[in-house]
């Protein structure tokens, strides 16, 4: 029996919606800070306490830019309801993945949907990863709406799932 296999799929030169669970603990940030702005920094500085979960999605990775492809990360951090939790933001994960692939560039996007995205991934080129905000900063997420899954779609050519552990939900990514 034939089984689909990434490698014999055209990807060359694609864009690719990657989608992976990237729902990892973070550093814990004591908020006994005296202004917001304070805390705003240390949460963007949360170090990534076990990166398993982001190194396992790697290979994947790593072959769809030796395609050339533009990879574009979709993923969520924590239960931020539908709303911007700046505790569930995703720069914590771009930096880890930095450090993984430290000769890559990765341009954090600070949406998942809308015309600046589409437009910052126009531009950038080939063999470049674009990691999406928090796509549960949006209800329409976890309502698996249609419209939502719809503009996430148009982001790419191609969508792979490397999200394996949320694919039973019934979620628009």
């Amino acid at each position: 029996m034939k089984t689909f296999s990434l490698h014999h799929f055209p990807l060359e030169n694609k864009t690719i919606l990657l989608r992976v669970d990237y729902n990892v603990p973070l550093e814990e940030i004591k908020k006994t800070f005296s202004s917001p702005s304070y805390l705003h920094k240390a949460l963007q500085k949360r170090k990534v306490l076990d990166n398993r979960r982001i190194r396992e999605t790697l290979p994947t990775i790593e072959f769809l830019l030796e395609k050339k492809c533009k990879v574009i990360i979709a993923a969520h951090l924590g239960r931020p309801e539908g709303k911007i939790v700046e505790e569930f933001k995703v720069a914590p994960l771009g930096r880890e993945l930095r450090k993984l692939l430290p000769k890559v560039k990765i341009t954090d996007v600070h949406d998942c949907i809308g015309e600046e995205v589409k437009n910052t991934i126009s531009y950038g080129k080939q063999g470049e990863i674009f990691f999406l905000e928090n796509l549960r900063f949006y209800k329409e997420e976890e309502e698996n709406n249609p419209i939502f899954a719809h503009a996430l779609s148009d982001l790419a050519d191609v969508y792979v799932n490397e999200a394996f552990s949320n694919s039973h939900r019934k979620h628009a990514s």
